[in-house]
Protein backbone atom coordinates (compact mmCIF):
# COMPACT_ATOMS: atom_id res chain seq x y z
CA UNK A 1 0.00 0.00 0.00
CA UNK A 2 1.47 3.72 -0.95
CA UNK A 3 1.96 6.17 1.24
CA UNK A 4 -0.74 8.14 -0.09
CA UNK A 5 -3.10 5.21 0.74
CA UNK A 6 -2.25 4.90 4.00
CA UNK A 7 -2.43 8.37 4.63
CA UNK A 8 -5.99 8.66 3.03
CA UNK A 9 -7.24 5.40 5.41
CA UNK A 10 -5.61 7.66 8.83
CA UNK A 11 -8.27 10.30 7.23
CA UNK A 12 -10.92 8.80 7.43
CA UNK A 13 -10.86 6.68 10.45
CA UNK A 14 -10.51 9.90 12.72
CA UNK A 15 -13.07 11.70 10.82
CA UNK A 16 -15.37 8.93 11.65
CA UNK A 17 -14.82 9.50 15.54
CA UNK A 18 -15.68 12.64 15.13
CA UNK A 19 -18.90 12.48 13.36
CA UNK A 20 -22.40 10.72 13.15
CA UNK A 21 -21.80 6.88 11.10
CA UNK A 22 -23.65 6.00 8.38
CA UNK A 23 -22.58 2.34 8.29
CA UNK A 24 -23.15 -0.48 10.70
CA UNK A 25 -20.63 -3.20 12.49
CA UNK A 26 -21.22 -6.17 14.82
CA UNK A 27 -23.90 -5.49 17.45
CA UNK A 28 -22.65 -5.44 21.20
CA UNK A 29 -24.83 -7.80 23.22
CA UNK A 30 -26.42 -5.82 25.85
CA UNK A 31 -29.09 -5.80 29.01
CA UNK A 32 -29.42 -2.27 29.31
CA UNK A 33 -28.51 1.21 27.20
CA UNK A 34 -29.36 4.00 28.51
CA UNK A 35 -27.99 8.17 27.63
CA UNK A 36 -27.86 10.03 30.96
CA UNK A 37 -26.92 13.70 31.75
CA UNK A 38 -23.37 13.69 32.89
CA UNK A 39 -24.28 15.19 36.01
CA UNK A 40 -28.30 16.66 37.55
CA UNK A 41 -28.12 18.90 40.08
CA UNK A 42 -30.71 20.54 42.49
CA UNK A 43 -29.57 24.35 43.21
CA UNK A 44 -30.87 25.77 46.69
CA UNK A 45 -29.80 29.17 48.23
CA UNK A 46 -27.72 28.81 50.94
CA UNK A 47 -29.99 30.86 52.94
CA UNK A 48 -33.31 31.14 53.72
CA UNK A 49 -35.80 33.55 52.87
CA UNK A 50 -38.28 34.84 49.75
CA UNK A 51 -37.54 34.48 46.08
CA UNK A 52 -37.62 37.96 44.73
CA UNK A 53 -36.06 37.15 40.96
CA UNK A 54 -35.80 34.18 38.62
CA UNK A 55 -33.61 34.93 35.59
CA UNK A 56 -34.02 31.94 33.56
CA UNK A 57 -36.79 29.47 32.73
CA UNK A 58 -37.35 25.68 32.35
CA UNK A 59 -35.09 24.77 29.14
CA UNK A 60 -32.90 27.26 29.35
CA UNK A 61 -29.48 26.86 28.42
CA UNK A 62 -27.04 28.07 31.54
CA UNK A 63 -23.48 28.53 32.05
CA UNK A 64 -21.07 27.96 34.97
CA UNK A 65 -21.23 30.74 37.48
CA UNK A 66 -24.72 32.15 35.78
CA UNK A 67 -26.95 33.94 37.93
CA UNK A 68 -30.34 31.94 37.88
CA UNK A 69 -32.18 33.60 41.02
CA UNK A 70 -32.36 35.85 43.81
CA UNK A 71 -33.59 35.83 47.41
CA UNK A 72 -34.72 39.65 49.13
CA UNK A 73 -31.07 40.63 49.68
CA UNK A 74 -32.11 44.71 50.53
CA UNK A 75 -30.67 44.75 53.94
CA UNK A 76 -27.24 42.74 53.35
CA UNK A 77 -27.02 45.03 50.22
CA UNK A 78 -27.48 48.17 53.12
CA UNK A 79 -24.75 46.11 54.89
CA UNK A 80 -22.12 46.05 52.43
CA UNK A 81 -22.76 49.64 52.03
CA UNK A 82 -21.94 50.31 55.28
CA UNK A 83 -19.51 48.22 55.27
CA UNK A 84 -17.99 49.64 52.41
CA UNK A 85 -17.93 53.86 54.37
CA UNK A 86 -16.19 52.13 57.04
CA UNK A 87 -13.50 50.16 55.56
CA UNK A 88 -12.94 53.43 53.52
CA UNK A 89 -12.94 55.47 57.00
CA UNK A 90 -8.65 55.79 57.40
CA UNK A 91 -9.02 59.03 59.19
CA UNK A 92 -8.52 57.57 62.33
CA UNK A 93 -5.64 55.15 61.72
CA UNK A 94 -4.01 57.96 59.99
CA UNK A 95 -4.99 60.54 63.12
CA UNK A 96 -3.22 58.30 65.36
CA UNK A 97 -0.21 57.75 62.95
CA UNK A 98 0.91 61.40 62.75
CA UNK A 99 0.20 61.25 66.55
CA UNK A 100 2.90 57.98 67.10
CA UNK A 101 5.05 59.84 64.98
CA UNK A 102 4.74 63.28 67.30
CA UNK A 103 5.48 61.25 70.34
CA UNK A 104 8.91 59.35 69.24
CA UNK A 105 10.11 62.52 68.28
CA UNK A 106 9.06 64.29 71.40
CA UNK A 107 10.92 61.17 73.22
CA UNK A 108 13.83 61.50 71.70
CA UNK A 109 14.18 65.51 71.76
CA UNK A 110 13.14 65.12 75.79
CA UNK A 111 15.83 62.03 76.15
CA UNK A 112 18.53 63.87 74.53
CA UNK A 113 18.13 67.17 77.00
CA UNK A 114 17.66 64.78 79.46
CA UNK A 115 21.19 63.20 78.80
CA UNK A 116 22.70 66.86 78.98
CA UNK A 117 20.82 67.65 82.07
CA UNK A 118 18.29 70.28 80.38
CA UNK A 119 15.04 67.66 81.09
CA UNK A 120 14.21 66.26 84.47
CA UNK A 121 13.74 62.46 84.40
CA UNK A 122 10.58 62.90 85.13
CA UNK A 123 9.76 64.69 82.01
CA UNK A 124 11.89 61.93 80.40
CA UNK A 125 9.10 59.54 82.19
CA UNK A 126 6.10 61.63 80.68
CA UNK A 127 7.53 61.72 77.26
CA UNK A 128 7.97 57.69 77.28
CA UNK A 129 4.81 57.40 78.64
CA UNK A 130 3.16 59.52 75.87
CA UNK A 131 4.88 57.58 73.45
CA UNK A 132 4.04 54.04 75.01
CA UNK A 133 -0.10 55.65 74.77
CA UNK A 134 0.79 56.73 71.20
CA UNK A 135 1.64 53.42 69.77
CA UNK A 136 -1.16 51.40 71.46
CA UNK A 137 -3.65 54.08 70.14
CA UNK A 138 -2.17 53.37 66.67
CA UNK A 139 -1.86 49.31 67.26
CA UNK A 140 -5.66 49.59 68.18
CA UNK A 141 -6.58 52.33 65.04
CA UNK A 142 -5.02 49.19 62.18
CA UNK A 143 -6.68 46.20 64.49
CA UNK A 144 -9.76 48.52 63.76
CA UNK A 145 -9.43 49.43 60.19
CA UNK A 146 -8.48 45.65 59.58
CA UNK A 147 -11.93 44.17 61.24
CA UNK A 148 -13.62 46.94 59.18
CA UNK A 149 -11.70 45.21 56.23
CA UNK A 150 -13.12 41.63 57.25
CA UNK A 151 -16.84 42.72 57.91
CA UNK A 152 -16.63 43.98 54.55
CA UNK A 153 -15.79 40.28 53.10
CA UNK A 154 -18.39 39.36 55.60
CA UNK A 155 -21.64 41.56 54.37
CA UNK A 156 -20.28 40.66 50.73
CA UNK A 157 -20.37 36.97 51.30
CA UNK A 158 -23.93 37.45 52.96
CA UNK A 159 -25.03 39.08 50.13
CA UNK A 160 -24.00 36.32 47.92
CA UNK A 161 -25.62 33.85 49.86
CA UNK A 162 -29.14 35.61 48.43
CA UNK A 163 -27.84 34.39 44.79
CA UNK A 164 -28.25 30.79 43.35
CA UNK A 165 -25.52 30.49 40.53
CA UNK A 166 -25.35 27.90 38.18
CA UNK A 167 -22.51 24.63 38.77
CA UNK A 168 -22.46 23.54 35.59
CA UNK A 169 -22.69 24.12 31.66
CA UNK A 170 -26.17 22.54 30.79
CA UNK A 171 -29.92 22.55 30.62
CA UNK A 172 -32.51 23.95 33.24
CA UNK A 173 -35.02 21.26 33.55
CA UNK A 174 -37.09 21.45 36.41
CA UNK A 175 -38.34 24.87 38.09
CA UNK A 176 -39.67 23.92 41.46
CA UNK A 177 -40.20 28.00 43.08
CA UNK A 178 -41.89 30.89 41.88
CA UNK A 179 -41.15 34.61 42.54
CA UNK A 180 -42.51 35.42 45.70
CA UNK A 181 -42.35 32.22 47.14
CA UNK A 182 -40.56 31.18 50.75
CA UNK A 183 -37.35 29.14 50.67
CA UNK A 184 -35.37 27.12 53.60
CA UNK A 185 -33.41 24.26 52.11
CA UNK A 186 -35.43 22.73 49.73
CA UNK A 187 -34.45 23.06 45.63
CA UNK A 188 -35.64 26.20 43.53
CA UNK A 189 -34.80 24.45 40.09
CA UNK A 190 -32.69 21.14 38.82
CA UNK A 191 -30.09 21.61 36.07
CA UNK A 192 -28.58 18.86 33.64
CA UNK A 193 -25.13 18.50 31.94
CA UNK A 194 -25.87 17.56 28.66
CA UNK A 195 -22.33 17.71 27.16
CA UNK A 196 -21.00 15.34 27.38
CA UNK A 197 -23.80 12.58 27.98
CA UNK A 198 -22.81 9.26 29.96
CA UNK A 199 -23.65 6.15 28.60
CA UNK A 200 -25.00 3.62 31.01
CA UNK A 201 -24.36 0.03 30.27
CA UNK A 202 -25.54 -3.32 31.90
CA UNK A 203 -23.77 -6.05 29.85
CA UNK A 204 -23.09 -10.19 30.31
CA UNK A 205 -20.50 -10.94 32.31
CA UNK A 206 -19.71 -12.92 28.82
CA UNK A 207 -17.97 -9.66 27.76
CA UNK A 208 -16.12 -8.88 30.42
CA UNK A 209 -12.54 -8.61 30.16
CA UNK A 210 -13.51 -7.48 25.92
CA UNK A 211 -14.89 -4.26 26.94
CA UNK A 212 -12.22 -2.09 28.91
CA UNK A 213 -11.49 1.73 29.02
CA UNK A 214 -10.45 3.61 26.44
CA UNK A 215 -13.15 1.11 23.66
CA UNK A 216 -14.80 2.73 20.93
CA UNK A 217 -18.20 1.33 20.39
CA UNK A 218 -20.76 3.12 18.11
CA UNK A 219 -24.12 4.30 20.12
CA UNK A 220 -27.47 4.42 17.91
CA UNK A 221 -29.89 6.00 20.06
CA UNK A 222 -33.45 4.55 19.65
CA UNK A 223 -34.70 7.74 18.06
CA UNK A 224 -35.94 7.97 14.35
CA UNK A 225 -33.83 10.95 12.77
CA UNK A 226 -30.61 10.65 15.26
CA UNK A 227 -27.87 9.06 13.63
CA UNK A 228 -25.01 6.74 16.09
CA UNK A 229 -22.67 8.38 17.44
CA UNK A 230 -19.33 6.97 18.58
CA UNK A 231 -18.76 6.85 22.14
CA UNK A 232 -15.37 5.91 24.64
CA UNK A 233 -15.07 3.99 27.50
CA UNK A 234 -14.45 5.65 30.44
CA UNK A 235 -15.46 3.40 33.52
CA UNK A 236 -15.35 -0.65 33.64
CA UNK A 237 -16.88 -1.99 37.30
CA UNK A 238 -14.65 -4.08 38.59
CA UNK A 239 -17.29 -5.74 40.60
CA UNK A 240 -20.07 -8.50 38.71
CA UNK A 241 -23.40 -9.22 40.29
CA UNK A 242 -23.29 -12.66 40.76
CA UNK A 243 -26.92 -13.01 40.98
CA UNK A 244 -27.64 -11.80 37.48
CA UNK A 245 -23.81 -12.11 35.69
CA UNK A 246 -23.77 -8.90 34.35
CA UNK A 247 -21.30 -5.73 35.02
CA UNK A 248 -21.95 -2.20 34.00
CA UNK A 249 -19.49 -0.19 32.44
CA UNK A 250 -20.34 3.76 30.89
CA UNK A 251 -19.11 5.67 28.00
CA UNK A 252 -18.80 9.18 27.10
CA UNK A 253 -20.16 11.04 24.26
CA UNK A 254 -19.84 14.54 23.39
CA UNK A 255 -22.85 15.98 22.65
CA UNK A 256 -21.26 19.67 22.09
CA UNK A 257 -24.49 20.83 20.05
CA UNK A 258 -27.39 19.10 22.76
CA UNK A 259 -28.15 17.23 19.41
CA UNK A 260 -28.39 14.09 21.17
CA UNK A 261 -31.10 14.03 24.02
CA UNK A 262 -30.84 12.53 27.58
CA UNK A 263 -33.11 9.89 28.44
CA UNK A 264 -32.97 7.67 25.11
CA UNK A 265 -32.08 3.87 25.21
CA UNK A 266 -29.57 2.64 23.21
CA UNK A 267 -28.07 -0.04 21.15
CA UNK A 268 -24.36 -0.55 20.88
CA UNK A 269 -22.11 -2.12 18.00
CA UNK A 270 -18.78 -2.58 17.66
CA UNK A 271 -16.98 -0.35 15.15
CA UNK A 272 -17.21 -1.23 11.27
Amino acid sequence: MSIASRTTLLVVGVLSLLTPLSQAGEPVPVLGCLLEPTTVAELSASTRGKVADIQVKRGDVVKKGQVLARLESGVEELNVELAKKRAGMSMDLQSKEARLDLSELNEKRTRELAEKNMMSSMQLDEAATEKTIAQLEAFEAKERYALSKVELRRAEELLRQRYIHSTLDGIVVEMYKEVGEFVDEEPLLKLAQLDPLKVDVIASVDLFGEIKEGTNLTVSPELAGVPPFVAVVDVVDKIIDGGSGTFRFSMVLPNPQYAVPAGLNCQLERLP
